[in-house]
């Protein structure tokens, strides 16, 4: 995989034009060559945070992805995750992302598209440095996202990411 993809971008700022540093690479790389059914390892494939269901697609070092499944009428509040820096990648469903205190997209942007009814932000990455505030909102059917995590400053990974409340 060449290294000069677009790299992901940071909520509601432009795409900048650079080389990818080692999270974009891995996430460009994992998701270009990533099996359908991920690499989810034997122990730890599925936890619940709340009423949120985590399902473990891949950990190797610092690195790993989760698949989040949020019910509807699920707000996650604004929150941080120190040591790690991450890209959320929206998958599908009903799902208003915010960073920073902002919305990432207005609520318009969101529709059904196309004739198999995917999600217009289908696809969409947002940047998470650490400490970055970031949280959402799930809508009719909820939702579902990845999170592919690098792990910093020695900090071991665990299936659920720590949170510090905003």
């Amino acid at each position: 995989m060449s290294q000069t993809a677009t790299p992901a971008r940071t909520a509601g700022k432009p795409w900048p034009r650079r080389k990818l540093d080692e999270l974009e690479t891995f996430c460009v790389n994992f998701l270009k060559k990533a099996p359908v059914i991920g690499a989810v390892p034997f122990a730890g494939a599925v936890s619940m945070i709340e009423n949120v269901t985590s399902i473990l697609l891949y950990r190797k070092g610092q690195f790993q992805v989760q698949m989040f499944a949020v019910p509807e009428g699920t707000v996650i509040p604004e929150h941080t995750h120190p040591n790690v820096d991450s890209i959320e990648v929206y998958v599908g469903g009903n799902i208003r992302f915010s960073h920073s205190g902002k919305y990432v997209y207005r609520e318009d942007e969101l529709f059904e598209n196309g004739p198999m009814g995917l999600a217009s932000r289908r696809g969409l990455t947002i940047r998470v440095h650490p400490n970055d505030l970031h949280g959402g909102t799930f809508g009719k059917g909820g939702g579902v996202f990845l999170s592919v995590q690098h792990w910093l400053n020695g900090v071991a990974r665990i299936a659920s990411r720590p949170i510090t409340a905003a």
